[in-house]
């Protein structure tokens, strides 16, 4: 889970990539071909809904990139406790939340940090604190701040969802109705192994019921209309460690970890259709599914 802040981070149009390791960010240009190393840290970076800015926190400050312009990062945001893990483009491009730690764990009395959300505009010229609230401990990861799709709600690393007023709304309050609780909600009632991934339309969800110790894994869809869960499909003989939808949502791509190799495994698809069998995709040593991402929109593109 730990990989998710590294996964490479598409622009919305497919042109651009950031990527990251533990040393050095890169921004690729998917048409041209051209990289170009914007940081000497790594960075867990959110794209701005038109495809044009990134914006990401290294140390005490949160910078905004301009990806067409003069590459330049500008500071928009300082806080001497700011967690780089955190920094998210809202869907309506009016704020990114950011998080400071507002209590660690050696100050705190229930084992866990508490930590203060905040607005930033991306001009930097408007700053909300939202408040402090208790965090989720030990295994965050990046995606667990996250926007709902209207703007109007932000899910947090503490299992509470906050408003863009501050107000504290609990997932189990939270209106069971609309799309987007019903994939938080699916994600927190599997308790073991699981993976979920949403269908860019957001019509669907799939997720894998595994066992590791038989390896057998569920493939099962969930339609949003409909209400129902289906078994499309299973995987046995490896671990199913990340799923994507393609981009057109007909086929699931499904990278696995193969217990015999000393690391990776290989990648298969699957038809969201009942009874749907694996294709295998690719296969090879050392081989691991970081992402499916879109072709470059593009007259020039290959």
């Amino acid at each position: 889970m730990y990989l998710i802040g590294h996964r490479p981070t598409p622009s919305p149009n497919g042109r651009y990539l950031v990527i990251t390791d533990a040393k050095h960010s890169w921004l690729a240009d998917l048409v041209t071909g051209e990289l170009h190393q914007f940081s000497d840290r790594e960075v867990w970076a959110s794209w701005s809904p038109d495809g044009q800015q990134i914006t990401y926190v290294i140390d005490d400050t949160l910078y905004v990139l301009d990806v067409g312009g003069n590459q330049e990062p500008i500071a928009i945001f300082q806080n001497k406790t700011l967690k780089r893990l955190f920094a998210r483009w809202s869907p309506t491009g009016k704020w990114i939340a950011v998080v400071s730690v507002a209590e660690t764990l050696s100050e705190s009395s229930t084992g866990k940090e508490k930590f203060t959300y905040w607005l930033v505009g991306p001009e930097g010229d408007r700053v909300k604190e939202l408040g402090s609230f208790t965090a989720g401990g030990y295994g965050m990861v990046a995606s667990d701040l996250d926007w709902s799709p209207d703007g109007k709600y932000l899910s947090t690393p503490g299992s509470d969802i906050l408003t863009v007023n501050g107000e504290q709304i609990p997932y189990s309050e939270f209106d069971p109705d609309t799309d987007w609780a019903k994939i938080v909600s699916l994600q927190l009632e599997f308790n073991g192994d699981y993976k979920v991934s949403v269908s860019h339309d957001r019509e669907q969800i799939a997720y894998v019921i595994k066992d590791t110790k038989t390896l057998q894994n569920d493939i099962y869809v969930f339609d949003r209309a409909s209400q129902t869960h289906t078994l499309v499909g299973f995987i046995s003989g490896y671990v199913v460690v990340e799923m994507f939808w393609s981009t057109a949502d007909d086929l699931l791509v499904i990278g696995t970890v193969d217990k015999e190799r000393p690391a990776g495994g290989p990648v298969f698809t699957l038809q969201p259709e009942p009874d749907s069998t694996p294709n295998l995709l690719l296969n090879a040593d050392d081989l691991y599914l970081v992402h499916v991402i879109p072709a470059p929109i593009s007259d020039t593109a290959p």
